[in-house]
């Protein structure tokens, strides 16, 4: 699936909701993921996400920032 004109696209799904956020820059992508990841966990929703990028080593990137707001959100739960 080509990235054009949207260098990312996250699309996450929560039981039969799906979302998808498109992003130009690894930043944006970052700032809005986190927003939608910290919103799911707060309302204790199970979700599942696919992270696509026209550039594997930026998508990887983007990948690693969601993995460490997630568990920076699982550490503040458990205090």
């Amino acid at each position: 699936m080509p990235m054009s004109p949207s260098h990312y696209r996250l699309t996450m799904q929560s039981g039969a909701e799906e979302v998808v956020l498109t992003a130009q820059s690894e930043r944006e992508m970052c700032i809005d993921g986190e927003k939608l990841l910290r919103s799911l966990f707060w309302a204790e929703l199970p979700a599942k996400c696919l992270i696509q990028s026209s550039d594997a080593a930026s998508g990887m990137r983007v990948k690693a920032y969601f993995a460490d707001v997630l568990a920076e959100l699982r550490a503040t739960v458990r205090g």
